[in-house]
């Protein structure tokens, strides 16, 4: 879906919001109604629906993949192909899609046939035990708490009234997000200030009836990746900041940071986000801080906001590795993707915070990172087919 209008809160994955706003609603109520189902009917009718859509035409596969695939499907994708493994996009209408599916071979109880997958292919034998509640944030904090993993303290809110109840008991910098959804979209951090609490809260509440409020805790953000329950990759994310000199302004420091990015990474943009995390900080973009000061110029730390990350996987202590396993064999999915907060995750001797899961992780990141060493995570996934766990 092309939108006329992209949204500076949804970052570079700009979605309809009312689009969105139903389906994380409706994601969420299916879950209450049917806890952790995948019931067989459904699965059998999809089946049944899916070749009806390609002997009529609907669906067509196609041998090239889209360059609007998502850069997720990207490297499964080149992965594939390096590995001789018969790969095609599925098209809707002539339109691509973020569908594939590849051909694969016999597996326990399954004969060789095609597999279709939505970006992630897993398969059959390890996707069994479907776990809805862990893009569900609340749900995903629940389960946490029972199985004594460190989680940020939070609830979930469908008024105002009640989102201001629960600002007010953490008495302290929140974050509010919406209750589904990913890529960080319409999430406000470090809020301190009612007023700047219930913009925040409508803002989350667009794309979902459903709101987070949660302790912001203090450190970075780091993305934790696990392939049959082992942890693959492990990516710290550094937001864009800059040491103020004592006589330029916010807007100023803003263009000098824009002129000496890193490959790859973005220009942080004069929006909403921008102004929002001067705000918190106590500036305006016309105010000069104190020489020395480390100005954060978005509270988001992806390279689309002028962030940067680096990997550490091999600098994760043993000790942090086992519990980052314990959880995702708690989740028990065989690719599962962790946001924590950790001031230092390479630091045995600090404490470290699980935020949320995704179940459908961006692996792509750990290809890529700006520093360190790039991690195959597609050929692991890949791996999944061909040896027995």
């Amino acid at each position: 879906m092309r939108l006329k209008n992209a949204c500076a809160y949804c970052g570079d994955a700009p979605v309809s919001h009312w689009v969105q706003y139903i389906t994380s609603t409706l994601d969420i109520l299916l879950e209450r109604l049917v806890p952790n189902s995948n019931p067989w009917p459904i699965r059998v009718l999809g089946r049944i629906c899916g070749k009806l859509a390609l002997y009529s035409g609907i669906l067509h596969p196609s041998k090239e993949l889209s360059p609007s695939a998502s850069k997720r499907t990207k490297v499964i994708w080149k992965e594939a192909v390096s590995r001789d493994i018969p790969i095609e996009q599925v098209t809707v209408l002539g339109k691509h899609v973020d569908e594939c599916r590849a051909w694969l071979p016999e597996q326990p109880g399954r004969r060789a046939r095609w597999h279709y997958f939505q970006s992630i292919p897993i398969p059959p034998r390890l996707d069994r035990k479907p776990a809805a509640w862990v893009d569900d944030k609340r749900a995903f904090k629940k389960h946490f708490v029972r199985a004594g993993l460190p989680i940020a303290y939070g609830a979930s809110v469908c008024t105002l009234s009640g989102a201001l109840r629960v600002f007010r008991q953490i008495n302290g910098p929140v974050i509010v997000k919406p209750r589904s959804g990913s890529r960080a979209r319409h999430t406000s951090v470090n809020v301190v200030t009612e007023t700047d609490f219930i913009a925040a809260y409508k803002r989350a509440r667009e794309l979902c009836a459903f709101v987070m409020i949660e302790a912001c805790i203090p450190g970075d953000t780091y993305r934790v990746t696990c392939v049959g329950g082992r942890v693959i990759g492990a990516i710290h994310f550094v937001k864009p900041h800059v040491v103020a000199d004592g006589s330029s302004t916010c807007d100023e420091l803003l263009y000098q940071y824009n002129q000496n990015l890193l490959e790859g990474v973005a220009p942080v943009k004069r929006n909403g986000p921008y102004k929002d995390a001067l705000t918190r900080q106590g500036f305006t973009s016309k105010d000069v801080p104190s020489a020395g000061l480390s100005l954060i110029l978005a509270e988001h730390s992806e390279r689309a906001n002028g962030g940067y990350n680096e990997d550490i996987t091999d600098r994760l202590p043993e000790t942090v590795c086992h519990e980052i396993e314990r959880a995702a064999r708690l989740c028990g999915l065989a690719v599962i993707g962790f946001d924590i907060i950790s001031r230092d995750l390479a630091n045995p001797t600090e404490p470290f915070t699980f935020i949320e899961g995704n179940s459908l992780p961006f692996i792509d990141i750990h290809h890529d990172p700006t520093y360190g060493t790039p991690r195959n995570v597609a050929g692991a996934v890949w791996d999944l087919w061909f040896n027995e766990a």
